[in-house]
């Protein structure tokens, strides 16, 4: 869709945990989506009643991985619906941008990935350098790796290198 004011309903089948999320700024859409969850009940009377349970913007990079600069301004959340109830998600845009989005909804899906960048000789805290090491023999070079989590994966990972050139090698980490 695009961002205005979107509402979205569902009746969860069974309790579980959802993620929720919104894509949009990671589209290279200018805009920065806001996505509430309204949970739906009805009083003795009959009367609907609706009344928020969550409310998810934007998603900071993951923990150690500044470096990589991973933040967005697109919402990701987890809900645990409850078997039965009818929920509501409000879609907007603080930017009042437009701008096309998608929501997800899906089951948790606990996995990792790992991100590998050599380190750069320079720095500016506001510029990402990128650099390709040059490993001159008997020398060593420093790669930055960040283990990103997903979902609750908390598991140890680990990290080794096979099928490298004679003379080069790299010791087993474990994250």
């Amino acid at each position: 869709g695009h961002l205005d004011k979107d509402w979205f309903s569902f009746t969860a089948e069974a309790a579980r945990p959802l993620v929720v999320e919104v894509v949009s700024h990671r589209l290279g859409v200018p805009s920065d989506p806001v996505l509430v969850v309204h949970k739906v009940t009805r009083d003795a009377a009959g009367a609907e009643q609706s009344a928020p349970v969550a409310e998810f913007d934007d998603s900071p990079g993951p923990p150690g991985c500044d470096r990589f600069r991973l933040g967005s301004r697109d919402p990701v959340g987890r809900l645990a619906t409850e078997a039965g109830a009818t929920y509501r998600l409000f879609v907007t845009d603080r930017f009042n941008s437009g701008g096309r989005y998608r929501l997800i909804l899906r089951d948790p899906q606990p996995d990792f990935q790992v991100l590998v960048m050599p380190e750069s000789p320079a720095s500016d805290a506001k510029a990402l350098m990128r650099w390709t090491p040059l490993l001159r023999r008997q020398g060593t070079t420093v790669l930055n790796v960040a283990v990103v989590r997903q979902d609750g994966f908390d598991e140890p990972v680990t990290l080794a290198a096979d099928g490298l050139p004679s003379g080069i090698s790299m010791a087993e980490t474990i994250v």
